[in-house]
């Protein structure tokens, strides 16, 4: 299907495409009156609108209404239009609905995946953490280098990491080489090193978290999903990459950071048999929010 500028499309629920207002979708849905068929059908019947404007794609949904057959089919038309911006509305009984935008196919299929799951009469607040599982072949020739080199460093090694590497992490905890945690018989995540690059946090506050659990982070929900995370891959022993979207409180008196990055968790057994993960990010988006 061409990209179609001058009329709104309209996604049903069976994944099909329908120009907005067009007498094969109002012959479909047996409309003949003056009725605004689609905001009817965005409202009630689980469809999805798309308004394409060059580059520009604005989506417009039902989060609790809208299927997966439907979701599917936007990813596909949004991919194959080489979106480079979305503005996604939603739609609630309010004058000024919320508006999202977002600079990845991927990250509103993300953020997508999360809304379907929200209660019809709920607020549409973005949660303070979500996971997306990622496959590992984005890793192939992704612009990701550093994690690509990590990652086939584990599978070279078997996962295995030698006196001489555990070495060369320990002495410089706030290098560049990613977080690593230390996973104790009693299922801590002690966090070994800290990386420069992640700077949420005050100096003062890195200092504190060295040597402690991941999970007791500044930001308690944040950290505690960052430690769930960790300890799942070290029990499973299986590499994941994930998309995080996450808002993170640094402080008290602080203002909150939307971050939204592709995580690399990778289990290690050191020479010992001692269990760690490391955690290396690619960031995709950071942005201060206010309270």
């Amino acid at each position: 299907m061409h990209r179609c500028h001058a009329f709104p499309l309209l996604i049903d629920a069976d994944g099909r495409s329908w120009v907005a207002g067009s007498p094969e979708l109002r012959h479909h849905l047996g409309f003949y009156g003056a009725t605004d068929l689609a905001d009817y059908a965005l409202r009630n019947l689980g469809f999805v609108g798309l308004r394409a404007d060059g580059p520009r794609v604005t989506v417009t949904v039902r989060p609790d209404m809208f299927s997966q057959a439907s979701l599917h089919r936007l990813i596909e038309l949004l991919v194959a239009w080489d979106t480079q911006l979305i503005v996604l509305r939603l739609v609630r009984h309010c004058p000024n609905p919320p508006v999202e935008l977002y600079y990845d196919v991927e990250e509103l299929a993300a953020r997508l995946a999360v809304l379907r799951n929200v209660a019809p009469d709920t607020d549409f607040e973005r949660p303070s953490l979500s996971l997306m599982p990622l496959s590992l072949d984005r890793l192939a020739g992704s612009g990701r280098p550093h994690q690509s080199r990590l990652y086939a460093s584990w599978r070279r090694r078997r996962g295995v990491l030698s006196r001489k590497a555990l070495a060369a992490l320990t002495a410089d905890p706030r290098g560049e080489g990613g977080l690593w945690v230390r996973i104790t018989g009693t299922e801590r995540a002690i966090v070994e090193t800290w990386p420069k690059y992640i700077t949420v946090y005050s100096p003062e506050a890195v200092e504190r978290l060295i040597g402690g659990d991941v999970a007791d982070q500044p930001d308690p929900e944040y950290g505690a999903g960052t430690g769930d995370g960790f300890r799942r891959v070290a029990h499973r022993e299986l590499p994941r990459l994930e998309l995080v979207d996450a808002i993170i409180t640094p402080g008290p008196n602080a203002l909150r950071r939307w971050s939204r990055y592709d995580r690399l968790l990778l289990p290690w057994r050191s020479e010992s048999g001692e269990r760690w993960v490391s955690g290396l990010s690619a960031v995709r988006r950071v942005v201060v929010a206010p309270h």
